[in-house]
């Protein structure tokens, strides 16, 4: 809407080139005063992209795709009018769609002015990785008595189980990389109050057997 609005206002009054660039920049100016403190987290710039490698501002490709690490979004043209104008411009506009080209012609002095470091620092991966293990390692059972079978399925069984153990963390890793910024902050707050509720747990549980385990033994000894 608002590059349409600057073009509307000063085409014809101006070369076609800077018009456009007038447009571009009232497409970052107006991403800059309204929506840029509201998508940032800390040191994310944009939260509805992954804390990684990512620009902060997708590229068309990124924005449109709907696999691993693609926003999977589609944006429509306000109106037929507005889709010739991008088309006049060079978009490839179909089904009133913004193609590769009007997508780039919209967003292309944000994107400057935004892609000019990572989205992040692999901080929420990093995280989500390191709360997952301490989460594996508090929620180990107990030790107990080996289940029947040979010495080789036993052994197998181990491995199995540890292995398991760290393909979880690895697994939440690999989501946190390419999955936007908010779901890997979703991630790490709901580990992190799960986390901190079975250490609380774990050390209560053992005071009371601790507790426990006292009585017997005062009562066993009177």
């Amino acid at each position: 809407q608002t590059y349409f609005a600057v073009y509307d206002a000063e085409k014809g009054t101006l070369d076609d080139d800077l018009v456009i660039e007038h447009a571009q920049n009232a497409v970052k100016e107006k991403f800059e005063s309204e929506y840029k403190s509201k998508i940032r987290f800390l040191w994310v710039k944009n939260v509805f992209m992954p804390d990684s490698w990512k620009d902060p501002i997708p590229n068309y490709k990124t924005y449109t795709s709907s696999g691993l690490g693609g926003v999977g979004a589609t944006d429509t043209v306000p109106d037929a009018e507005a889709a010739a104008k991008l088309r006049e411009n060079g978009g490839s506009i179909g089904n009133d769609e913004f193609g590769q080209k009007g997508y780039e012609t919209v967003m292309s002095a944000l994107m400057d002015s935004q892609n000019t470091r990572w989205n992040g620092f692999l901080i929420l991966p990093l995280l989500t990785i390191a709360i997952t293990v301490l989460s594996t390692k508090l929620n180990k059972p107990a030790d107990v008595p080996a289940a029947p079978g040979s010495e080789d399925q036993q052994q197998m069984m181990q491995a199995n189980t540890k292995m398991m153990n760290w393909m979880m963390p690895v697994m939440m890793g690999i989501f946190a990389i390419f999955y936007s910024s908010a779901f890997t902050i979703y991630m790490v707050v709901s580990s992190l109050f799960s986390t901190v509720f079975q250490l609380i747990y774990n050390l209560v549980a053992k005071k009371v057997d601790k507790l426990e385990e006292d009585k017997r033994l005062s009562t066993t000894y009177k």
